[in-house]
């Protein structure tokens, strides 16, 4: 039973939620991810056309979505995204 309690307590981050992020969180993290006013973005927006967006962003981007959502994105579905829209409907397929 330890190590299973063990095992969960390493898959799991303190912090993360264990339901889907809503639109507004992703738009909240994305904001704050980028340093940019949560007013001038909305899920319309193309993330590629974010300031600071290049390949290094695109993987904290990633990596903060997982640590506090839990959904794993791949690279790849930020390629195949475009839209701030099209990637919160691939972290709600991750769930």
């Amino acid at each position: 039973m330890f190590i299973l309690k063990f095992v969960v307590d390493l898959t799991t981050t303190k912090n993360q939620k264990s339901f889907p992020m809503t639109e507004e969180e992703l738009i909240a993290l994305t904001a704050k991810e980028f340093n940019i006013k949560e007013d001038s973005i909305d899920l319309s927006t193309n993330y590629k056309d974010l300031p600071n967006w290049d390949s290094l962003n695109a993987l904290i981007f990633i990596s903060s979505i997982n640590d506090q959502f839990g959904a794993l994105l791949s690279s790849s579905d930020l390629l195949e995204a475009n839209t701030l829209e099209d990637i919160h409907k691939r972290i709600q397929q991750k769930f």
